[in-house]
């Protein structure tokens, strides 16, 4: 008996509860090796590769936003497609620039924006070099975002980062008070953006956010809502409650992890101040404090002081409005409507501080606060690192000081020049900070710098499209309009309706400029079709095709040298272009070199025999010109052997007969 209850509390040994522990361990790996081999969960990553024209380059993966949203949400913002080198080269001096929808340039979609903006005043001062401005904007994102990317984007060889974030710490992805919030323990959040790079736990969630859409679906039939509506969790939060003082709390040290990181990588950063519209926009939500119940006596005063101002009775109306204030700090209309008063009064001063104080006790958090601003000085200076304090520039850019309608559309998106005001304020900081022994222009005139921009109407109406559709919508109570209808009904139609094309129906951005560039040149207008073809090669400048129609709207105005460069540009993108070599030997018959006329047109013929992009007439054309070419320079029996064979292969082309006729008669003549 004794000895089978001895039996029965036989130990194990510790090899077995080893392999206990290691199985699962194994199962796990194994899966996440599985996982990797198929390439699952690639939608994640934060570049994918591409080649074009046998040049590789990173791509940034458009889906990568998923990592902060659960994929319940009707909306999910993409990033943008940018493209840079996967073999950096000795002369490319790359940028990345992080944010959200102001990085991003949102409402614009390309040259509108201040990255876009800001390339092209590096790209003026360093014509030799390669300039790469990556644009890594994304919509509703906050810093806990920018710190996750950033982890893996000092890996790709930076020379500088531009930071430009603080208006999404509420309601982002991630925030206090957002709907996508996943706790206010900051460890917490940080663990989440790491175990997303598990290929097992992209699995596991993959299966829960399937669940998730499945009953959004279903909740959400019929309703359709902006981002912004999206992402408001905890709707309203006071100054300095709970929530306001960790996000402030999350942004200090997400954004003093960011500079040490790359501090670190000895990776140069700015980081800018955020602005947004302080007298041409009214705070979302006034609350009054917790505690305070005199709401009647407050709204009293306030109610005086409203109809003092309305009778431009700034004085009476500051009165009562002080009053106001004394029984309750936090309603922030109050301090609106004081700013409002003491800019009537030409107090600027005292305008600006009461409008600050109006977006500080703001209750719907859209708008950075003061304390934010501060904190990235402060953090900046901690750090050793410039700061580019973005909104004092723009006062100093504003009437009297104060930031309005002049550069804002809404509440915090700039205008087309105020992202040439963020643009212009990061380039001047990078001159003096990093750049202080590099040649360059000194000023540019807004002008000039929007003359390299080549922003298009069709840019300019979906932005417009896109502003519309947010401010008709709450929170907004006033409906924003960016551009006026051009002149031309016929074209302002068939833009409209192109835009609305991209926007609704996919259709991509290049086809529709094709498209406006096309109705522009059938309509008389060739000099506005060039902007377009403009746009894309700056947005894709690695492509052949927008050059290639660029000089030929280019050579039909006879802007022969502008022309000409056009081609060399498409041919230097691709040597299989026999339209654009022929078209380079029509101009260089014109402008009597006809020796180099027959070096490209004998290229053009050799290149037209092993494709179809040609029709008979066309390479009939290149026989003609060919043969031209040899007659000018004298050599005539090579120019009649090209016109036999062209009359060969094209018997129906008269040009080439009416050609050989005149060669034959050089001959006979002895010339």
């Amino acid at each position: 008996m004794n000895k089978s209850k001895t039996e029965s509390k036989k130990s194990y040994p510790l090899i077995f509860w080893l392999i206990l522990v290691l199985i699962p361990v194994l199962v796990i790996l194994l899966l996440e090796i599985v996982l990797r081999l198929v390439d699952y969960g690639s939608e994640l990553d934060l570049v994918t590769e591409t080649t074009i024209q046998g040049t590789s380059y990173y791509k940034i993966n458009e889906s990568v936003a998923k990592r902060y949203f659960s994929g319940s949400e009707q909306v999910i913002p993409e990033a943008r497609n940018d493209l840079f080198l996967k073999e950096k080269t000795e002369r490319t001096y790359r940028v990345f620039c992080m944010g959200g929808s102001s990085t991003a340039g949102w409402p614009f979609l390309y040259n509108a924006t201040f990255p876009s903006l800001f390339k092209d005043r590096l790209q003026l001062d360093f014509p030799d070099k390669n300039i790469e401005v990556i644009n890594f904007g994304i919509s509703a994102v906050n810093s806990f975002s920018v710190l996750d990317l950033i982890g893996d984007l000092k890996n790709y060889q930076p020379d500088l980062f531009v930071i430009y974030m603080g208006h999404n710490e509420f309601y982002g992805a991630l925030g206090v008070a957002s709907t996508r919030k996943i706790g206010n323990s900051r460890s917490i959040i940080k663990l989440y953006l790491n175990l997303q790079k598990i290929r097992l736990v992209r699995f596991i969630r993959n299966i829960i956010r399937s669940l998730k859409q499945q009953l959004a679906d279903k909740q959400q039939q019929g309703e359709s809502r902006t981002l912004m509506q999206q992402m408001i969790g905890n709707k309203y939060i006071r100054y300095h409650d709970s929530e306001y003082r960790t996000a402030m709390s999350h942004f200090r040290q997400n954004l003093g992890e960011i500079i040490q990181t790359l501090n670190d990588a000895n990776t140069p950063v700015l980081v800018g101040t955020t602005v947004s519209n302080l007298s041409d926009f009214k705070p979302f939500k006034s609350l009054y404090s917790e505690t305070f119940s005199d709401t009647s006596s407050w709204n009293e005063f306030f109610a005086q002081g409203k109809q003092a101002e309305d009778m431009a009775d700034y004085e009476t109306a500051l009165y009562f409005y002080e009053q106001a204030a004394e029984l309750d700090t936090m309603p922030a209309k109050v301090y609106f409507h004081s700013g409002r008063c003491y800019e009537s009064l030409g107090d600027f001063k005292k305008a600006r501080a009461h409008y600050r104080r109006a977006r500080d006790f703001d209750a719907l958090r859209f708008r950075t606060s003061s304390e934010f601003n501060e904190i990235i000085k402060q953090e900046c200076a901690r750090r050793s690192v410039p700061c580019v304090n973005v909104e004092e520039y723009f006062e100093q850019q504003s009437p009297n000081g104060l930031i309005g309608n002049e550069l804002i559309l809404e509440h915090l998106h700039p205008n087309v020049i105020g992202y040439l005001r963020i643009a212009e304020a990061f380039y001047n900081k990078l001159r003096s900070s990093h750049l202080r022994n590099e040649a360059g222009k000194e000023w540019l005139s807004d002008v000039e710098w929007l003359s390299r921009a080549h922003i298009t109407d069709l840019e300019l109406e979906i932005a417009n499209i896109r502003i519309q559709q947010l401010t008709s919508r709450y929170p907004f109570e006033k409906k924003v309009a960016l551009r006026e209808p051009d002149e031309n009904a016929g074209y302002e139609a068939y833009l409209q309706k192109i835009a609305g094309r991209v926007l609704n129906e996919n259709m991509p951005f290049n086809d529709a400029c094709y498209a406006l560039a096309e109705y522009l040149i059938d309509n008389g207008r060739p000099e506005r079709a060039e902007t377009y073809y403009q746009a894309l090669i700056k947005i894709r400048p690695m492509n052949y095709y927008p050059y290639l129609y660029l000089g030929n709207v280019l050579f039909a105005q006879e802007k022969i040298v502008e022309a000409e460069e056009a081609y060399r540009h498409s041919l230097k993108r691709s040597r299989h272009l026999p339209f654009a070599y022929a078209k380079l030997g029509l101009i260089y018959l014109s402008d009597n070199r006809p020796e180099r006329a027959v070096e490209i047109l004998k290229q053009a013929i050799e290149i037209s025999s092993n494709t179809n992009q040609l029709k008979a007439a066309d390479k009939a054309n290149m026989y003609y010109l060919l043969g031209t070419a040899y007659a000018q320079t004298s050599r005539f029996n090579e120019a009649l052997e090209t016109t036999r064979r062209g009359i060969q292969m094209y018997p129906s082309d008269q040009r080439l007969r009416v050609l050989k006729q005149k060669i034959e008669m050089a001959i006979r003549m002895g010339r």
